[in-house]
């Protein structure tokens, strides 16, 4: 994440956060120099921002663009910091946290742009370069093979990342028509499920790009890049060095547990992959609701453990969460949460529930109207 830091003068924005404190903006602090931190983000990426400045936090407000936050499953509140696990580019905006204390009050301005770009210092120059191809004239890209538009930044094949790293390989090319872009690894093709954690593919930066690399990691890489005129390839080695993922945090399976959406005496499971050395503790939470409020004074959610790592325990016995008979109080939120020494990680998914009646219901009018249906055509 690509952080600058710059100093903006925001008198109407501190007016309209002091006064939704219940107070008026004295006329120094309309005209205080606010620090605002831009954070540049791409689709898919993490968001995290905590509400800091104060010591004894009472209340934290959250709001973008002047709106305020509600905790949800897209943004999540909790212990004065505000989360969206997968950032999207409806996300970009302006956010404020106001923190009140017992003897102090506090507020914080985040700038936040999801943009579609990659985030590496070291191309620079990507979005010119990749808006060449658009300023070729039509006769210029007439029955055009693919071509390497920057083949000095792929000069460099071998390289050496230190474990946890993120992994970039770039192969932009020109061609008409478009060519189309495969990743194979080690010559053979490269499917998301084949690595811990998936990978992105930014096809119109024609980038693969690889989180929290480990050694299981290692290999060669190429880029196939072809369209009806020809083709070409281009091979990067990655080395995996020095820590194993023995030094972070457990990693789950992209996309694991999913949401799902069950009738009232079903069966359900949820699964959550879970990739740890040494062996992690994995825990199963229902989020409850106490007293009306999903959330503690702490600003931690009410959470229920439905199950939890014991010692006869095998991982693979608690990556998958069963509920048999659902009944309508098993809707609502279950979060597969996996430590170890270093730290945690936790996915969500949300289970929906239906009356069966409903159902039935909505089959009989089916039947019903292809029954009659049926019968006009035999008439």
């Amino acid at each position: 994440m690509m952080m600058k830091t710059v100093l903006l003068l925001i008198s109407v924005l501190l007016t309209e956060a002091l006064q939704s404190q219940g107070r008026p903006a004295t006329q120094d602090e309309m005209l205080a120099l606010v620090e605002l931190t831009p954070y540049t983000l791409y689709p898919g990426d993490k968001l995290e921002l905590s509400c800091k400045g104060i010591e004894e936090i009472q209340q934290v407000t959250w709001t973008k663009d002047h709106v305020p936050l509600v905790d949800g499953e897209h943004t999540r509140l909790r212990n004065h910091q505000m989360e969206i696990e997968t950032v999207e580019p409806a996300d970009s905006g302006l956010y404020a946290c106001f923190a009140q204390g017992p003897n102090s009050n506090h507020t914080d301005y985040f700038n936040v742009n999801v943009t579609d770009g990659l985030a590496s210092s070291e191309d620079d120059e990507e979005d010119e370069s990749s808006s060449k191809e658009a300023k070729l004239s039509s006769d210029q890209k007439l029955s055009m093979a693919p071509v390497w538009d920057q083949p000095d930044k792929m000069e460099k094949k071998l390289h050496a990342v230190p474990a946890g790293k993120t992994v970039k390989f770039r192969c932009q090319a020109n061609g008409n028509p478009t060519p189309t872009l495969k990743w194979l690894k080690n010559g053979k093709e490269f499917k998301k499920d084949q690595r811990i954690g998936g990978y992105k593919v930014r096809e119109h930066m024609w980038t693969i790009i690889m989180e929290s690399v480990v050694p299981s990691d290692k290999g060669n890489y190429t880029c196939l890049v072809e369209n009806k005129y020809g083709s070409i390839n281009h091979t990067y080695q990655l080395d995996v060095v020095g820590r194993s993922y023995f030094w972070h945090r457990p990693i789950l399976q992209a996309g694991l547990p999913a949401n799902r959406t069950v009738v009232v005496g079903s069966d359900v499971e949820f699964e959550c992959k879970v990739f740890s050395d040494p062996r992690p503790h994995i825990q199963w939470l229902k989020h409850i609701e106490v007293r009306g409020s999903r959330f503690g004074p702490d600003g931690l959610p009410y959470v229920r453990v439905l199950k939890a790592t014991g010692v006869s325990t095998t991982n693979k016995e608690m990556e998958v969460l069963q509920i048999r008979n659902v009944s309508l109080e098993d809707s609502g939120e279950y979060t597969c949460l996996a430590g170890n020494s270093i730290g945690h990680s936790h996915h969500s998914a949300w289970l929906t529930v239906y009356k069966g009646i409903l159902w039935c219901s909505f089959w009989l009018l089916v039947s019903s109207l292809c029954l009659t249906a049926a019968v006009h055509t035999v008439g």
